[in-house]
């Protein structure tokens, strides 16, 4: 749902964290980081991985790459004239609790 900005030091209630599978999700549209044939070097390898992109077995740093994808969000939101919510699902606890955290010390 796109919504009018009323208040761009509120936007961060737009921001949802959660814990589960991306496919499984009742949605508009999902981001997908990868490239058309999903294979390795050029996106993701063979799925949909949204958002703790390349932390798993390309070993980037989990808590930076949370703070890049929540600033991310934060900064679209700031600068559009109309919001949206967003959501990031993460498929495992340690990555959702990373997020979690991130996204609490900006409140």
């Amino acid at each position: 749902m796109v919504r009018k900005v009323v208040n761009k030091t509120s936007i961060i209630k737009y921001i949802h964290i959660r814990e589960g599978n991306i496919i499984e999700e009742k949605t508009d549209a999902i981001v997908n980081a990868a490239n058309p044939s999903l294979l390795g070097g050029g996106g993701v390898d063979g799925a949909i991985s949204f958002p703790a992109i390349s932390t798993g077995i390309y070993g980037y740093p989990k808590v930076e790459a949370a703070e890049i994808a929540i600033t991310t969000a934060i900064n679209f939101l700031k600068i559009n004239e109309y919001i949206i919510d967003i959501y990031f699902i993460l498929f495992e606890n340690e990555n959702y609790t990373i997020y979690q955290n991130i996204l609490n010390e900006k409140r």
